[in-house]
């Protein structure tokens, strides 16, 4: 079994992460930058390191053994929506699709609603997506869904393996703004960004510290970025963002009122794609080998920072010190989809009904498609990452 230590991803052996590291060679990585468009290529252009093509070869056994190569994938072109371009940049780094007989293109997004309007515009066929975003999907539509009407699903579920060290989310207050506990929120102006993890951040600290909406300022901005400058500009006096958005502010002396495990924040993520697409049979088919070749990614991930930083220097234009925070605060693995998610998935449809910002409560297994758990796992058998000693709890 695994485990969710609610409200964050807990890993419960040292040998995990052990494990997990000697999947991938230790060599450096090749910095490849970022392009609209990445064609991964049987013949694809060889590697210039060690850690890169090792993580190559991983993909590619993984995908081989877990996916089944009977489907015929040449031709097919997948989209995937990403939230910010740090995404495109560590996996064109990792070259973990080299060797894929598909194409891949990416599409870039301020936030899940833009993702989820994708999906809607026949734009994109996998996005990366909160937990939150199809919960208050569904629960806002005018037509409530059935399992035969649901027009999207999460098909992968993902989180931190180091968010004890590392708060995926946060509420700070600003300098300027004189807060520092709970107690003196009342009255000021607290923003966030709409449509996911950061809105149950706000929510469920607003009622962490006894407040309701009516009983501050709250000010709605459309991006994380947006919500991280202007709160290390003193532009507002708290917010409820990701950490990684929250180095300016916190180094410009904003404190820390509450994390998102302190208020109850599950903090994982999501990829998601619409029914339609699922239904098309190659494209089903290679979507599970992406997701085996991100089994391999995540593994490289944490066995190379300082590539994944370098990738972010050049590819993003983060600065070396931010770069070097989402290197270490990102690494992720992925946990299935079960019954074990469901009973930490819905308290939080519950709470944002609760909150006011749905119309009601909803059913959170509508949303979910555990058609890969099985790849999954394979993958990371054939990678030698265990999944016996992380199991899911409430």
């Amino acid at each position: 079994m695994r485990k969710f230590s609610s409200p964050v991803v807990s890993v419960m052996a040292a040998g995990v992460i052990a494990s997990l590291l000697a999947a991938c060679s230790s060599a450096g990585a090749s910095n490849t930058a970022a392009t609209s468009s990445t064609k991964a290529q049987q013949t694809g252009t060889a590697q210039s390191s060690g850690a890169s093509a090792s993580a190559t070869s991983d993909a590619s056994s993984a995908g081989a053994a877990a996916s089944g190569a009977a489907t015929d994938l040449s031709g097919v072109t997948l989209t995937l929506g990403q939230q910010g371009s740090s995404l495109q940049a560590e996996v064109e780094a990792s070259g973990v699709l080299n060797g894929a007989p598909y194409k891949v293109n990416w599409a870039t997004f301020s936030g899940p609603t833009g993702v989820i309007g994708a999906f809607d515009a026949k734009g994109i066929d996998l996005g990366l997506l909160g937990d939150t975003s199809l919960i208050l999907k569904q629960a806002n539509s005018a037509t409530p869904w059935t399992a035969a009407t649901v027009p999207y699903k999460n098909v992968a579920v993902f989180g931190s393996i180091v968010a004890s060290q590392y708060p995926v989310f946060v509420t700070l207050a600003s300098k300027s703004s004189g807060v520092t506990s709970a107690s003196q929120l009342r009255g000021k102006r607290w923003a966030y960004v709409p449509g996911g993890n950061t809105n149950l951040t706000y929510l469920l600290s607003l009622k962490a510290a006894g407040l309701t909406p009516a009983d501050i300022k709250p000010v709605i901005l459309q991006d994380f970025t947006s919500l991280g400058t202007a709160l290390a500009n003193n532009q507002i006096d708290a917010a409820s963002l990701p950490r990684a958005n929250a180095l300016g502010a916190l180094a410009a002396g904003a404190t820390v009122i509450y994390t998102g495990a302190q208020v109850g924040v599950p903090g994982v993520n999501t990829w998601a794609a619409p029914v339609a697409v699922l239904a098309d049979p190659r494209k089903a088919a290679a979507i599970g080998d992406l997701l085996t070749r991100f089994v391999a990614f995540y593994a490289w991930y944490s066995k190379n920072p300082d590539a994944v930083a370098a990738a972010l220097v050049k590819s993003v234009k983060q600065t070396p010190t931010v770069a070097a925070y989402n290197a270490s605060a990102g690494q992720s693995r992925f946990f299935p989809i079960d019954d074990a998610l469901f009973k930490i998935e819905q308290p939080v449809a519950e709470a944002l009904a609760a909150g006011g910002l749905t119309k009601s409560s909803v059913d959170v297994t509508l949303e979910y498609d555990d058609r890969y758990n099985a790849l999954i796992s394979a993958a990371e058998q054939k990678l030698g990452i265990p999944n016996t000693d992380v199991v899911l709890q409430k």
